[in-house]
């Protein structure tokens, strides 16, 4: 080790014990509160299993034309999910 090294090294760290301390910030009563990590699970229903699984024995991976077959019941569901 260089002395340049732990001469960076004891500076960095007394910046660490120099920082002023944050505070938790209080929430603003006028903003909504913001929505975090995932969205809620939309689950499958009966019909759109059947639906998904009828289309892959018709046309096989392509996810594409089975959402479009079955536009009514798979409308809201991406090829991602179909996978």
């Amino acid at each position: 080790e260089s002395e340049s090294e732990s001469e960076s090294e004891s500076e960095s760290e007394r910046e660490l014990k120099t920082a002023a301390p944050t505070k938790p910030r209080k929430p603003n009563p006028n903003k909504a509160p913001e929505k975090r990590g995932r969205r809620g699970r939309n689950h499958w229903t009966p019909e759109q299993d059947a639906a998904l699984l009828k289309g892959v024995d018709d046309y096989g991976l392509d996810f594409d034309r089975i959402r479009d077959e079955n536009s009514t019941l798979l409308a809201n569901r991406t090829n991602r999910a179909l996978e």
